[in-house]
């Protein structure tokens, strides 16, 4: 039996048709679709009418739900979301046809087939979560844990756009890609060929090019936002941590010089335009000025010390772990804004002024994903966002909201920069800015950093180790602390 999967075709129609025109040559007897039919590419209800046509046995996908509670929400939604997305949203519900919408509304969320004796589970995202996606490189532990759920032969899923064929104790997971918009560089419709012959699967992933400057066309006559044609063209997300294996582990900003990571551009970012609208930001959330640019000294003095071990690039990465120093606190701001300077550092954390301050890190990551003045690509944000989740509490994990959506490089950049912040911020514990300078001796097993100050207390030595607890994770080498 020779079954074609097809999901995330998100309103694309020329790809579904090159796709259904290829698969048919190759001897087609089912096709499965894995939800997201529509939104995005202008052709919703077109979509819907070949499918229907060719009988296909197909779930719904988060994108398709929104599209059906866009009315209910779109007052919030138009507040909240990124407005080339919130386009989409609405430029689909206006024109989907009474038939679409019927035909989205009786889709099942989930489905369970069974084929030559093999037992397949549909779902969008995964069983937890239409919106989850399920990668190549989710961490494995999720997939032993959905896994342990299904009591299937093959989890089928979409979602992620990208293609993937996984097999995780004894279950097997597979993504056809993205029929409309694919996120791995390649804009080329994606789908799958599986066979099950004599209780054995195998699949295949097929890329078909499609006739896309007639859809281009189609969508600049809508008024379709440019980003959103060049999404498509160049087979790329609209969200951070999600891009080509070839792009550059960070989004482009508004600098002119450009460096050369591997085969490709990386702009610098522009920073004095950059700590403008940072302290902008940080003054509005009556950040407190003394601590925080402490800390930003403190972590770029690391930064730089350190070069030679972390291999960060000084035009990006360094800006962005400076913004982080200037904002880690900012979620205090919702706290006790009118708190006066002279209560704040450790006597204010010793007095419990506020519960809420054990999740201002969490906070101040929302406050940067929400700025809308900030000079940066969304991945960008993002990274600086999470430096700052990450300046204290937990350390990364991949199961994190957010942090799981990076690709392994960005979350490299994540790692190595939240490191250098928790310890610059743990040197200032006090809130006294007693470190004045310093420098760090890199050894085979160790890294010694040694501080100049007239004076450096028991807490901030204390709080600068305890707080090496991600730097000794990610760089593997203790760190010991020296000051005179």
């Amino acid at each position: 039996m020779r079954v074609i999967l097809i999901a995330d075709i998100h309103g694309n129609l020329p790809a579904l048709e090159s796709v259904l025109s290829d698969a048919g040559k190759r001897g087609v007897d089912n096709i499965w679709g894995l939800g997201d039919l529509a939104g995005y590419c202008p052709y919703p209800n077109e979509v819907v009418e070949r499918l229907q046509k060719e009988q296909v046995r197909t779930i719904c996908g988060n994108y398709d739900t929104k599209i059906l509670e866009f009315k209910k929400k779109k007052s919030k939604w138009k507040k909240k979301k990124d407005p080339v997305k919130f386009f989409s949203l609405r430029w689909t519900y206006k024109n989907i046809s009474k038939n679409t919408k019927r035909y989205l509304k009786r889709l099942p969320e989930r489905l369970i087939l069974k084929e030559e004796d093999k037992k397949f589970i549909f779902v969008h995202g995964t069983f937890d979560a239409d919106d989850e996606p399920l990668k190549p490189d989710t961490p494995r532990g999720r997939f032993s844990e959905l896994a342990g759920k299904t009591g299937a032969d093959a989890v089928l899923c979409g979602h992620s756009h990208l293609f993937m064929d996984k097999t995780v104790d004894g279950v097997r997971f597979i993504n056809p890609g993205s029929v409309g918009r694919p996120f791995d560089g390649d804009p080329r419709a994606s789908y799958a060929v599986l066979d099950i012959e004599k209780g054995k699967l195998s699949v295949k992933n097929i890329r078909v090019a499609y006739k896309m400057d007639a859809m281009l066309k189609k969508m600049r006559n809508e008024g379709f936002p440019q980003e959103l044609l060049q999404a498509v063209r160049e087979g790329k997300s609209l969200d951070p941590g999600t891009r080509a294996p070839n792009q550059s582990p960070l989004g482009m900003v508004q600098g002119k010089p450009c460096a050369v990571r591997g085969k490709h551009e990386v702009k610098s970012i522009n920073r004095k335009d950059l700590i403008k609208q940072v302290l902008k930001l940080a003054e509005s959330c009556d950040y407190e000025k003394e601590h925080s640019h402490q800390v930003g000294r403190t972590a770029l003095q690391l930064f730089d010390s350190l070069k030679s071990l972390h291999g960060l690039d000084s035009r990006i990465e360094r800006v962005l772990l400076e913004s982080a120093g200037l904002l880690h606190d900012i979620g205090l701001a919702s706290i006790r804004p009118a708190l006066p300077a002279s209560q704040r550092g450790e006597r204010g954390r010793r007095s419990g002024l506020s519960k809420g301050t054990r999740k201002h890190h969490k906070t101040g990551r929302d406050i940067i994903l929400n700025s809308k003045n900030l000079p940066l690509s969304e991945e960008e944000k993002m990274i600086t966002a999470l430096i700052v989740r990450y300046h204290r509490r937990a350390l990364p994990k991949k199961s994190h909201k957010y942090y799981s959506s990076l690709t392994r490089v960005s979350r490299d950049v994540v790692n190595k920069l939240s490191s250098l912040l928790r310890i610059a911020d743990g040197l200032d514990r006090t809130h006294l800015s007693m470190v004045k300078y310093l420098n760090c001796r890199i050894l085979p097993e160790k890294v010694v950093i040694q501080i100049k100050a007239k004076e450096f207390s028991g807490p901030d030595k204390e709080f600068g180790k305890r707080k090496a607890d991600l730097f000794e994770k990610v760089f593997k080498k203790e760190l010991l602390i020296n000051w005179r």
